[in-house]
């Protein structure tokens, strides 16, 4: 990596005329960065479900689940109704450890924009909750934002407190972050999956936690074991594998996907990565509005060879 190879990837999004708003890049300590236009707090889509699994970590850290990762999470959800029966014998099988990995036994992709909007003035635990499961917790892989969901609510019931609160204390004051905002359901829970407000300069930040294996400034802000969890596959996601993108789907950690050459990463709707390239010790984060995503990788494919 050095300034002509970082220039070239800038000036082939700028050719490609794709909608960038911040491209940094780290490796060893050297720092590489372009923004587009003003520096402005943005929503990093699904990248917030790769935070609210470093606060849980924390959580872990703290003490407060138990079991750890084996907790089971109908005990959470208590106070909801469960008018679908069939799924209870698959609800009393969930824990922790299938939420971060997705693994829940939905069919179906939950939560996402069009859906929030049709449900309108419904609680959407209740509906998660109820909506129809159709494979043992562990067996199948399906990418949602439910899970995350669920997740924040239980970890702000742990906590006592909002999971943006959370993780304001716990990891953005750590990070010298002040400057975000994380939109909430209509029932006041953090959103989790999605909603948390980010500058570019400041997801770069999160970024190199990872990289560092939860390091920052020379302090430990997230347990180096939570992180080699994190970024270590447990589950294979064939049905998402495609040998021709720069970064394929090999597989999925915890809230971050694997890659067969070492690389981990996750993306957010309409442009935000953070990539790790451990054995270049290189650290990849973009903020955007570009649809489709993939050029945006494509032109930084060479890093990744």
């Amino acid at each position: 990596m050095n300034e002509i190879i970082f220039k070239n990837i800038i000036d082939d999004m700028k050719d490609k005329n794709l909608n960038m708003e911040s491209v940094i890049i780290t490796e060893n300590n050297k720092e590489y960065k372009y923004i587009f236009h003003e520096e402005k707090r943005g929503n990093i889509r699904s990248l917030s479900k790769t935070v609210t699994c470093l606060a849980l970590g924390i959580a872990i850290e703290k003490g407060l689940f138990k079991n750890g990762l084996e907790e089971h999470i109908i005990k959470y959800f208590s106070d909801f109704k469960i008018y679908n029966a069939a799924n209870l014998q698959y609800l009393n099988e969930i824990k922790l450890k299938h939420l971060i990995t997705l693994t829940v036994g939905y069919e179906d992709k939950l939560l996402y924009s069009q859906q929030l909007s049709e449900l309108k003035g419904k609680d959407l635990c209740e509906f998660v909750l109820n909506y129809p499961i159709k494979h043992n917790p562990g067996e199948y892989f399906q990418y949602s934002n439910a899970p995350i969901y669920l997740l924040s609510v239980i970890l702000e019931s742990v906590t006592g407190m909002k999971l943006s609160q959370f993780v304001s204390e716990e990891i953005l004051s750590k990070l010298e972050i002040v400057d975000f905002n994380w939109q909430e359901s209509e029932q006041n829970h953090s959103m989790g999956c999605s909603g948390l407000e980010l500058t570019g300069i400041d997801l770069h930040k999160v970024g190199k936690l990872i990289l560092n294996k939860g390091i920052y400034n020379e302090k430990q802000v997230v347990s180096s074991n939570w992180i080699s969890e994190m970024t270590k596959l447990q589950i294979k996601t064939p049905t998402m594998y495609d040998e021709n993108r720069a970064l394929p789907k090999y597989g999925y950690g915890y809230n971050l996907w694997i890659c067969e050459n070492g690389i981990f990463y996750h993306d957010g709707t309409a442009g935000q990565y953070i990539i790790v390239i451990p054995n270049k010790n290189i650290v990849i984060t973009t903020t955007g509005n570009q649809t489709p995503m993939r050029p945006i990788t494509e032109c930084m494919r060479e890093l990744f060879l």
